[in-house]
C-alpha cells in the first residue's frame, strides 16, 4: 500500500501474465547505477487480489541520470510528397504491404508511414548519390493501445541503406529492417528485402490477391487476406483507386457477398465492395474480416477479387479462392472448431500465426508481448 486518496487505498503490484499478481522484482546495477525491472508490469491499483490497474509500467528502468530527450522528426512544412507502395516479407516469409509517402528537400528524405502502429509519424534520411542512409534509433513516438499497452516506437538501431534509381522510381534494401518499442526492444513491423516504388497511375490488371486463412473463432469465422500493391507487371498502384470484393460460390453459381448494417452495425448501408484499408475497428480491418451472414455455412468457397480503377479505366484481378471449412468440414464440426480452446494468434500486420512470436502478438483479441 502506498497511500488512500477520496477513492480509496492505492496499492503497487506486479504481473507477469496480466492475470495473477507477484511481487515486483527488480535487477539492481550498481556500477551504471541502474534499476531494471524484470517483473513484466508494475501496476497501481485499488486491490491486491485482481488485476485492476489504474495505471501501470511495462519493463521501466530507473536511473541516477535523467535520459536524453527523444525527439520526434518535424518534416518542412512545404514538403512536396508522392505516394510509393512498399512491399516485403515478414520473418515468417508472408507478404507485406503497404503505402508510404515520401518528399525529397535537397539531400533530405522524409519517409511516412513505416510505423503501421503511428502512420503520421516521419524518419529521415541523407541522399548521396544512389544511396538513401536512414539512421537508426529515429523515435516515431508514442502510442496507447489501452488498458495494459502503451509502447514508444523506434526505427531498427541498426538503420537502413536503400539502393535508389532515380530514372525507375524505385529504392531497394537488403536484409531486415522493422520498428522496435522502447525498453524492451520488441520488434513490431517488419520488412525484410522491401523494394519500394513510387506510385505513378495508369491503366492497370492488379496483381492476384491472397486468402492465407479461414478461421473459426469465437466471434465468427474470420478470413485473412492481403491485398497486393503493385500490378501484374509488378508495377506500384495508386492507393485510392484500389478496392476489393468478396465472393461466394454456392451450388457452382459465383455471386458477390453483400455486407449488410443488419449484420454489420457500424455500417450505414450495405457494401460488396470496400476500398484499399477499410476499417471498423470492429468487423473490418485492413488484412481481416469477420464473416457474418447467415447463409456462410452453405458457401464452398469464398473468393477473393481486387478493383483497379487507375486512369478512369476499371480493371479486375484474378479471383483467388479458397475452400470454406464450415462447408467442408460441415457445420458441427465448424461449430466444434469454434468452441475449442485452440488460440487465435496474429501479428499487428493482421497475419495469422501458429504460434506467439517474440514481440506483439494479439492473442484472442488481446495484445501480448512475447520476450
Amino acid at each position: 500500500m502506498v497511500g488512500e486518496d477520496e477513492y480509496g487505498a492505492e496499492y503497487i503490484c506486479g504481473t507477469n501474465d496480466q492475470q495473477t499478481l507477484t511481487d515486483i522484482v527488480l535487477e539492481f546495477n550498481a556500477e551504471e547505477g541502474i534499476l531494471a525491472a524484470v517483473t513484466s508490469f508494475i501496476l497501481e491499483s485499488n486491490t491486491t487480489t485482481s488485476v485492476n490497474p489504474y495505471c501501470y509500467w511495462f519493463m521501466p528502468t530507473f536511473s541516477k541520470t535523467a535520459p536524453e530527450d527523444t525527439k520526434i522528426v518535424v518534416a518542412p512544412e512545404d514538403l512536396v510528397t508522392d505516394e510509393w507502395a512498399i512491399s516485403a516479407k515478414d520473418n515468417s516469409g508472408n507478404p507485406v504491404n503497404g503505402y508510404l509517402n515520401i518528399g525529397f528537400d535537397g539531400n533530405d528524405v522524409y519517409l511516412q508511414g513505416l510505423c503501421t502502429s503511428l502512420p503520421q509519424a516521419w524518419i529521415k534520411g541523407t541522399l548521396d548519390g544512389t544511396t538513401i542512409t536512414f539512421a537508426g534509433n529515429q523515435y516515431f513516438g508514442t502510442y496507447d493501445y489501452g488498458q495494459f499497452y502503451y509502447y514508444e516506437f523506434f526505427f531498427c538501431p541498426e538503420g537502413a541503406t536503400f539502393t535508389y534509381d532515380a530514372a525507375a522510381n524505385k529504392m531497394s534494401a537488403e536484409g531486415e529492417i522493422y520498428i522496435y518499442t522502447g525498453g524492451s526492444n520488441l520488434k513490431g513491423d517488419v520488412y525484410n528485402n522491401p523494394v519500394i516504388s513510387k506510385v505513378v497511375e495508369k491503366a492497370a490488371t492488379p496483381a492476384t490477391p491472397n486468402i492465407s486463412e479461414v478461421y473459426d473463432s469465437f466471434n465468427g469465422p474470420i478470413v485473412f487476406f492481403t491485398l497486393s500493391t503493385t500490378d501484374v507487371n509488378g508495377d506500384a498502384m495508386v492507393s485510392s483507386k484500389l478496392s476489393f470484393q468478396f465472393l461466394k460460390e454456392v451450388d457452382q453459381e459465383v455471386t458477390p457477398v453483400t455486407f449488410a448494417p443488419a449484420d454489420y452495425p457500424y455500417l450505414t448501408e450495405p457494401m460488396v465492395v470496400f476500398p484499399y484499408g477499410f476499417e471498423d475497428n470492429m468487423d473490418f480491418f485492413p488484412t481481416y474480416i469477420y464473416f457474418k451472414q447467415s447463409d456462410y455455412s452453405t458457401w464452398e468457397r469464398i473468393g477473393l477479387q481486387a478493383i483497379y480503377e487507375g486512369a478512369g479505366e476499371c480493371n479486375k484481378s484474378d479471383i483467388y479462392w479458397i475452400d470454406n471449412p464450415s462447408f467442408t468440414n460441415g457445420i458441427s464440426d465448424a461449430m466444434s472448431d469454434m468452441k475449442s480452446d485452440k488460440p487465435l494468434i496474429f501479428n499487428l500486420a493482421g497475419q495469422r500465426l501458429t504460434a506467439p512470436r517474440q514481440g506483439l502478438n494479439i492473442i484472442n483479441g488481446k495484445k501480448v508481448i512475447i520476450k
